[in-house]
């Protein structure tokens, strides 16, 4: 085993990042434009809801008289919390961007830039949610009522003078999530969704990834959003320890999405919404839908030319009906990396994970603490390491050049000492030359790993139904009690990437019983609870096969 450290980061980069990191609270990399007198803006428009409720509504549109398609978008965080008077939004000047970026002075939160979209010859709809800016009422957050309130939206647009009567709903992060449900309800003028990173599973992708609390961004973020009365999402977070019915309630049904999709998963929001993404795409059940796939900062991929260029395609062909190439697009673009800074190609494939995958399993060897492709676990058949100072490692060196493309999986046999439980905590990290290469990362981290994933042991029990040979599903819904000593199987679902692996570079396995990037790691937003003192063994032999199983794309 090893302990666990601060300081394998470098003087020099911290220093670096810091500087620039204070140049960004400056002078952030956003440039914010006045909107274009040919647009039109209707501003609090109230429109009534089934149940007699009013939710208020910014339009904007074209000043010349037609019928257009319409882009919609709902929302917590106030549409009219706008970057009006050149005011940069403090988040781009907290958190690291990884581009320039350019919008409109009324583009609100992670929502579309009326200004580019209006010219195309689309209107824009922003919607406060029910309880939330200047609508009425109260309401829970991703639940039935607001993806009932959302199809209202929907078909009110739809009649509106100077509405096309085809809709599509369009967004980041909430604005993704909040597609999903109604999405689901099939509502008769929506023509098409385009979620950007939006994760699917409340518990499973943000609030309990693997069954562990998460103790950061969701306790910002609840404490930040400004609901008009009902509890705190971080005070029902830390109240519901299992995958209960406050969670399911906010489960979409994927599999009764028809519409054509868009949706971008990116390999650089493992904390937050990547699994999720992924998760969307594989189970909606949409004839036309298309993946888009990067490892940026989200904001800087979502106003990209790049990606504009595509979301213009697939609206106009959707929505406008314009004969383009649309559907001879290729249904996953994959973004394959060397590096944070260095794109390595862009790989076209129509299936995801990828059709010719080779999945390799890479046996634990404790003896030489390397990852074995030979079925060779060595002669020592456990090593241990305490849940709050060390860590085991286990290293693998690619004998040429290779792709590592799509989700992992680790199986592991455990036992425990001392404790009744405990959170593993698992990396997948890059060294080239006997040096870490960083990703980007959540919340604009710069010195992200390669892959990540979370288990609590108690939770560990596998939804066999659900499962799959190289993505295994959990339930979460009922804690098993743990005997000292007893040897528990858990199998560890690694969140995907696209990861070009050079000869010689190596790849190295972390487990250990705290948050991978507190260690060697700095300006990290992500937190979790942390395991009780106490000893974790790891066996792995032909008794108990503990093994990493990676997607090997040539």
């Amino acid at each position: 085993m090893a302990k666990l450290t601060k300081n394998s980061v470098t003087k020099q980069s911290t220093v670096t990042q810091k500087l620039a990191k204070l140049k960004a609270l400056i002078k952030p990399p956003l440039t914010i434009h006045k909107l274009s007198p040919e647009i039109e803006v209707l501003r609090d428009v109230r429109v009534v809801m089934r149940d007699g409720v009013t939710l208020s509504l910014n339009i904007y549109k074209p000043k010349i008289s037609g019928k257009f398609p319409t882009l919609l978008n709902l929302h917590p965080y106030c549409k009219d919390n706008l970057p009006q008077k050149g005011k940069v939004p403090f988040q781009y000047r907290v958190i690291r961007q990884t581009g320039q970026i350019a919008f409109s002075e009324e583009t609100s939160w992670e929502a579309p830039d009326p200004d580019f979209w209006v010219k195309q010859g689309y209107v824009i709809v922003n919607i406060d949610k029910r309880g939330f800016g200047k609508s009425d009422d109260a309401q829970e957050m991703l639940d039935d009522a607001e993806a009932q309130d959302y199809y209202d939206v929907i078909e009110w647009s739809a009649a509106q003078e100077w509405s096309s009567g085809k809709i599509a709903l369009f967004g980041v992060s909430y604005l993704a999530i909040s597609q999903y449900k109604v999405a689901a309800l099939n509502p008769p003028h929506l023509s098409a969704i385009c979620p950007w990173e939006g994760f699917s599973d409340a518990y499973k992708d943000a609030f309990r990834p693997g069954g562990i609390r998460e103790d950061g961004f969701i306790l910002m973020w609840s404490h930040g959003v400004k609901k008009k009365s009902g509890p705190v999402f971080r005070d029902q977070q830390c109240q519901h320890t299992l995958r209960d019915d406050f969670y399911l309630s906010m489960v979409p049904d994927l599999h009764k999405i028809k519409v054509p999709a868009l949706i971008c998963a990116s390999f650089s929001d493992h904390q937050l919404h990547t699994r999720g993404s992924f998760r969307a795409f594989e189970q909606i059940a949409s004839q036309q839908k298309w993946l888009y796939t990067h490892r940026t900062g989200k904001w800087a991929s979502f106003y990209s030319e790049q990606a504009k260029a595509l979301q213009l395609k697939f609206f106009d062909y959707f929505l406008k009906g314009i004969q383009n190439d649309m559907p001879s697009h290729p249904k996953v673009t994959v973004e394959v990396r060397e590096s944070r800074d260095n794109v390595y190609k862009i790989r076209y494939e129509h299936q995801w994970p990828i059709v010719d995958t080779q999945w390799t399993k890479l046996c634990l060897n404790h003896e030489q603490s390397i990852l074995s492709d030979k079925d060779d676990y060595g002669n020592t058949e456990f090593e241990s390491f305490l849940t709050t100072t060390e860590s085991l490692k286990f290293s693998y060196i690619f004998p040429q050049d290779t792709g590592v493309t799509g989700p992992m999986k680790l199986t592991l046999f455990v036992s425990l000492e001392n404790i009744d439980d405990a959170n593993l905590f698992i990396g997948i990290q890059k060294f080239h030359n006997g040096e870490e290469v960083n990703f980007e990362g959540s919340y604009g981290f710069a010195n992200d790993v390669v892959s990540k994933g979370f288990m609590k042991i108690s939770l560990s029990e596998i939804n066999g139904k659900d499962s799959l040979f190289y993505q295994p599903e959990h339930d979460f819904n009922r804690q098993k009690a743990i005997a000292s000593g007893e040897i528990i199987q858990v199998e560890i679902s690694l969140l995907p990437s696209a990861t070009l692996f050079r000869q010689d570079d190596e790849l190295r396995l972390v487990i250990q019983g705290v948050p991978l990037l507190k260690y060697g790691k700095f300006h990290q937003i992500g937190e979790y609870e942390k395991s009780a003192a106490g000893k974790c063994y790891v066996w792995s032999s032909n008794r108990y096969p503990s093994a990493l199983l990676i997607p090997i794309v040539r």
